[in-house]
C-alpha cells in the first residue's frame, strides 16, 4: 500500500510537469511569434492553466481529498464558492506580498497580478486540491511534523518550492545585465516554475528515502511512548521529593486510621453507657 501510494504520486507529478512542458510547446507551435520571454503573460497565463486543469482532473480523479459527509447539492456549491473565494484571496494575497517587496504599483500592475495568479495556481490550488477549502487543515499541514499523508508532504515540498523559487527570481533583477529575462516578472515566474517542477521531481524522492510506513511509524511511535513512560515511572519513584510524599501520604492515612478507631470507640462507649443508664432507670421504674 505504501509503495502503491508512492507510485501513484510519482506518476500524477509526472503528469503534472509534461503539462507544464505542453504548456509551452503547443502554444509556441500554434501562435507565430509565441516565446517564453517576447510574450511572457501569454505564456504564463498557459502554463497556469495547465497547471489549473491538470491538478484539478488528477486529484478528482484519484480521490485524494478528504471525503465529505454532506452530499447535498447545497453543499457542494457552497464548498465549490469557498474555493473560489479563496483562490480569489491568495491572488490578493500574493499581490501584496510581492508589491511589498519591492515591485511597483501601478506601472506594472497587470504583471503583478498575473505572477499572483501563477503563484496561486501553483500553490494554493493544490491545497484546495488535497485538503479542501479548509484553513485548519491547511495550518495543520504546514505546522511542525503536522503531515499525517505522503500527499500532505509533497504537497509541503511544492508549495515551499515554488516559493523559495520565485524568491530567487528576483535576485538577478536589480543587476545591470540587461537581459531579456531580467524583465518584469520573467525571472520570477520562471523561478516559481522552475520550484514547482523541482519540487514534483524531489517529493516522491524525498519520501521514498526518508519516510517509513505508517505501520513502522505507529510502532516507533509505541515504543517511544513506552519508552519515554518507563523512565517517567522510574525518576518519579527515585525523587526524593516523590519519596516524600509518599511518606507523608502513609502517615496521614494512618493518622486517618487512628481518627476513625477513636470514633469508633468513643461511639461505642457511648452506647454502653446509655444502655446502662437505659437499665438502671427501668429497674427503678419497677421497684
Amino acid at each position: 500500500m505504501w509503495d502503491q501510494e508512492i507510485r501513484q504520486m510519482a506518476s500524477s507529478h509526472a503528469i503534472m510537469a509534461s503539462g507544464v512542458f505542453m504548456a509551452t510547446v503547443v502554444p509556441a507551435v500554434l501562435v507565430p511569434g509565441f516565446s517564453v520571454y517576447g510574450t511572457h503573460l501569454l505564456w504564463l497565463y498557459s502554463v497556469a492553466g495547465a497547471v489549473a486543469v491538470v491538478n484539478i482532473t488528477l486529484f478528482w480523479l484519484l480521490g485524494v481529498s478528504s471525503p465529505t459527509k454532506k452530499h447535498t447539492i447545497t453543499y457542494k456549491v457552497s464548498r465549490l464558492v469557498r474555493s473560489c473565494l479563496y483562490l480569489l484571496l491568495s491572488c490578493l494575497s500574493f499581490h501584496t506580498v510581492v508589491i511589498l517587496y519591492g515591485a511597483p504599483l501601478l506601472e506594472t500592475a497587470l504583471e503583478t497580478f498575473s505572477l499572483a495568479v501563477l503563484l496561486t495556481s501553483l500553490t494554493t490550488l493544490r491545497c484546495v486540491c488535497v485538503l479542501g477549502p479548509n484553513v485548519q487543515a491547511w495550518i495543520r499541514v504546514f505546522s511542525r511534523h503536522g503531515a499525517m499523508s505522503v500527499w500532505d508532504t509533497s504537497l509541503q515540498m511544492v508549495v515551499g518550492c515554488s516559493v523559495v523559487g520565485a524568491w530567487l527570481g528576483a535576485f538577478p533583477i536589480p543587476l545591470d545585465w540587461d537581459r531579456p529575462w531580467q524583465v518584469w516578472p520573467v525571472s520570477c515566474s520562471l523561478g516559481a516554475v522552475i520550484g514547482y517542477l523541482t519540487g514534483l521531481v524531489a517529493a516522491p524522492a524525498w519520501i521514498h528515502w526518508h519516510r517509513k510506513p505508517p505501520h513502522l511509524q505507529d510502532k516507533v511511535m509505541d515504543w517511544g511512548e513506552k519508552a519515554k513512560r518507563s523512565i517517567r515511572h522510574n525518576t518519579t519513584a527515585s525523587h526524593p521529593l516523590h519519596k516524600r510524599r509518599r511518606a507523608s501520604k502513609s502517615q496521614v492515612n494512618s493518622s486517618s486510621d487512628c481518627t476513625r478507631r477513636r470514633s469508633f470507640r468513643n461511639t461505642h462507649l457511648l452506647w454502653q453507657t446509655c444502655g446502662a443508664e437505659v437499665c438502671r432507670l427501668y429497674k427503678a421504674v419497677w421497684e
